[in-house]
């Protein structure tokens, strides 16, 4: 069972190779942390989406712009696995 949560803990979401894939720059990295921060309180992921929607949006970008941002976000707000502790 101990063996099974360290092999977990050892998985990695390379975050900046991911956004720097998709944006060519790290600039747009900030969306993708928030999805991350977003799980990790619990938020839904729609809240996030809408959130990420609404900061980009007011950086005057474009709506694909906008929706490549939250496509990020989404994969890396799906690959923050949770789980409980049990005491």
């Amino acid at each position: 069972m101990q063996g099974d949560f360290y092999s977990r803990l050892s998985e990695q979401l390379d975050v900046t190779g991911l956004v720097l894939k998709e944006f060519g720059h790290a600039r747009a990295l900030s969306a993708a942390l928030g999805a991350i921060a977003g799980r990790l309180l619990g938020l839904k992921a729609e809240s996030t989406q809408t959130a990420i929607a609404r900061e980009v949006a007011e950086l005057g970008l474009t709506v694909p712009v906008i929706e490549q941002n939250q496509r990020v976000a989404a994969h890396c707000y799906e690959s923050v696995k949770l789980f409980r502790w049990v005491k």
